[in-house]
């Protein structure tokens, strides 16, 4: 039995998911801080 196999590759608007991530951040500076202490953990 033959398996089928592909692969997927998704595309994504980084200019829109930043957008879209920072609506969730009522204040602005909260993101930067996110931004940087998610840095640090990776």
């Amino acid at each position: 039995m033959k398996e089928n196999s592909f692969t997927i590759n998704p595309e994504v608007n980084s200019a829109q998911e930043f957008i879209e991530i920072s609506q969730d951040f009522p204040n602005s500076l909260d993101l930067v801080r996110e931004a940087i202490s998610n840095a640090f953990d990776a």
